[in-house]
């Protein structure tokens, strides 16, 4: 493995930051650092910690390779690959995915609980526990498509916590800590436990009605949703410690 140049690092460092139009403050606000910690960085006194490197090369437009050689690789032909785009590109065009696949959700749960209505049901039963919980599974996922932050303060990867607050959510789960490694991870198993969830727990009412009636329904709705917002919290766990 090479060395690292921290000299080279450092100047690498100041040419993209001024690039970017940011002062040290700026730059140190951001990945939520002292501005003393980024000056040492330009100097080539010492180099970030690993949890910072991704959120620095996504703030840079440039890849964690690039950042520790300190220069940009030369330009190659355009290749499929994933691996070959910029850091943040990579990132964009996945949160566009996650958009687009809550807006499917979305439609797909609303034509359910249409169907549901058509065929009979009556709206307060509808109101009672489908519509709120796949509702509520939508709207959880749904600030994770477009709103959840990909870091987490630089104070998470060097202390245990396991409570995350962005915006509204309040998230607190006792035995799992969040740290930038995991927490990416975590995002993504939660959104997709959510967003599914949304869509199969309307579908099974509506498979279930139209095979055995309402009155079978009834006394399943309850412990599926158990079930699932169970499978739910294990895939947030299991993700969690897997990269913890």
């Amino acid at each position: 493995m090479e060395q690292i140049d921290n000299q080279k690092f450092g100047a690498f460092l100041i040419a993209l930051r001024k690039e970017k139009g940011l002062t040290q403050k700026q730059l140190a606000d951001k990945l939520f650092v002292s501005d003393k910690a980024v000056s040492k960085w330009e100097r080539g006194a010492s180099i970030p910690n690993i949890g910072l490197l991704l959120p620095l090369a996504q703030l840079l437009d440039v890849t964690v390779s690039e950042l520790l050689r300190g220069e940009r690789e030369p330009l190659q032909p355009p290749t499929p690959k994933e691996s070959s785009l910029p850091v943040l590109a990579v990132l964009r065009r996945r949160k566009r995915g996650w958009m687009a696949a809550f807006c499917l959700c979305l439609a797909a749960a609303s034509a359910e609980i249409l169907l549901l209505h058509r065929l009979g049901i009556r709206r307060d039963a509808l109101g009672q526990v489908v519509l709120p919980a796949s509702a509520l599974f939508l709207l959880f996922g749904g600030w994770f498509c477009f709103f959840a932050r990909d870091l987490l303060p630089g104070y998470y990867d060097t202390n245990k916590i396991s409570f995350v607050s962005q915006g509204f959510l309040r998230l607190n789960l006792p035995g799992l800590s969040f740290h930038n490694g995991n927490w990416r991870p975590v995002c993504t198993a939660i959104k997709a436990a959510c967003l599914s969830t949304a869509v199969l727990y309307p579908l099974f009412c509506l498979i279930t009605v139209c095979l055995w009636g309402i009155d079978r329904w009834t006394p399943l709705e309850k412990p599926l949703l158990v079930l699932f917002s169970a499978a739910l919290l294990l895939a947030v766990y299991k993700t969690g410690k897997k990269y913890g």
